[in-house]
């Protein structure tokens, strides 16, 4: 294996004071002849993607994998490229969007070294995203007809179809529920399609930025994703208020001290 990141990382019996698994682990950076060896001890699921994070920020020309240790035999797994780019640009919603590999459920101490370690395979590609929140939310994309598409209104919950701004080439959810007057500034903007149509593949999400809709009226909002815990549904306060909530996660993990490494030859 050539210039690359490799986070390797075992996790222990044990949980820590707020009930998570710790992990012991290597963060290795090799580029250019260099080797930055960084020894990972007792960290939390979250604390070992923020130093990947790191890295993958310092490095952004480097492939990123991953090393389950429990594995046998310890494959390690390259990242796709989307997954990387959301790692090096956006911990807090990798993390959010892939932590739940990583059980965090409460065990009785005295049980705990009984408890059975089965790592499940990394998740990837654009569905794991669509399950994380942050600066970005998913729209469910259906193809009703051949060579078209629609969304889920986020406003409503209905399918709506799709218009193109000219100037820009941008989509546009087009929901004739929500858009009355069929204006453009009563559409909703979308910033892409995932995967973006060609005559090879269809889209399956439309991606909108989430002040997008906190600049809606709208009191509710469909987003029926695995962040929502609220269901279906989710408030326009609700929204906010996670949306905050993100905004300050995501700064006090760009503020925190990373750990001193041991470069080697």
């Amino acid at each position: 294996m050539g210039d690359r990141i490799l986070l390797s990382y075992r996790r222990r019996h044990e949980l820590n004071a707020e009930h998570k698994h710790v992990h012991d682990g290597e963060l290795s950076v090799m580029y250019g002849g260099n080797h930055e060896l960084t020894v990972l001890e007792g960290l939390s699921y979250e604390q070992l993607m923020v130093e990947a994070s790191r890295a993958a920020a310092a490095h952004p020309e480097l492939d990123v994998f991953i090393q389950r240790l429990e594995l046998k035999p310890p494959v390690a797994v390259q990242l796709p490229q989307d997954m990387a780019k959301l790692l090096r640009e956006d911990p807090i919603r990798y993390i959010r969007g892939t932590r739940f590999d990583v059980p965090t459920a409460v065990v009785e101490p005295q049980r705990s070294a009984n408890v059975p370690i089965v790592p499940r395979p990394l998740r990837a590609g654009v569905d794991t995203l669509a399950d994380a929140f942050g600066e970005e939310v998913y729209v469910r994309v259906r193809l009703p007809g051949e060579g078209t598409f629609e969304a889920e209104c986020p406003e409503c919950g209905r399918w709506a179809g799709f218009a193109m701004q000219a100037a820009t080439g941008m989509f546009l959810i087009f929901c004739r529920k929500c858009c009355v007057k069929a204006s453009v500034a009563k559409m909703l903007p979308v910033d892409r399609l995932e995967p973006f149509p060609t005559a090879q593949t269809s889209p399956r999400w439309a991606v909108l930025k989430t002040t997008t809709l906190l600049g809606r009226a709208s009191a509710r909002f469909y987003l029926p994703r695995e962040w929502n815990t609220s269901g279906a549904w989710i408030s326009h306060d609700d929204l906010e208020k996670k949306y905050e909530q993100y905004t300050q996660e995501r700064a006090a993990c760009s503020a925190s001290k990373p750990p001193d490494s041991a470069p080697s030859a």
